[in-house]
């Protein structure tokens, strides 16, 4: 029985297949390295080019868009998130470019209102418990004028 189990495991560690550790790609010679190099530059040049000359048409569309007035605001953002869906790589560059000039405001970024921290800090909703008076303040009912009592004696 023994034989048999070492036959078996002898057998199954025969048939599995040992991965060998990843062998290091072949260095390409200097002359193929730099040939790709300038493959490289020269298309990455070219998709640049192709890029700056979409930006005037962007620019031109993106403000034909804002300056219309008969777009509500809601039909506005429609149209420019359109814009942006058919071509991003533009709208992206377009928008980094008017981002640079852009006036800052005085004192670093804006935020808003100003927020009323509570005790849950946030907008302050009102209270959790329902002890509290939220809103404007209810004014207590007029008290009725108090009747003097009358005593009346009792005969003994």
């Amino acid at each position: 029985m023994n034989t048999i189990l070492v036959f078996v495991a002898l057998l199954g560690f025969a048939l599995c297949d040992i991965p060998l550790p990843p062998q290091p790609p072949e260095a390409l010679p200097e002359a193929e390295l730099e040939q790709k190099r300038e493959e490289i530059k020269k298309e990455l040049r070219e998709k640049m080019v192709n890029l700056i000359h979409e930006l005037d048409e962007a620019l031109n569309k993106q403000t034909k868009i804002l300056d219309d007035k008969s777009l509500s605001r809601k039909d506005k953002l429609n149209a420019l998130r359109k814009l942006r869906e058919e071509n991003p790589k533009v709208y992206n560059v377009l928008k980094a470019i008017l981002h640079q000039f852009v006036p800052k405001h005085k004192f670093g970024r804006r935020h808003g209102p100003m927020m009323m921290k509570g005790p849950r800090h946030g907008w302050q909703k009102g209270p959790k418990e329902g002890n509290k008076p939220f809103g404007p303040m209810k004014l207590p009912e007029p008290m009725k004028p108090m009747q003097p009592k009358l005593e009346v004696p009792v005969k003994a």
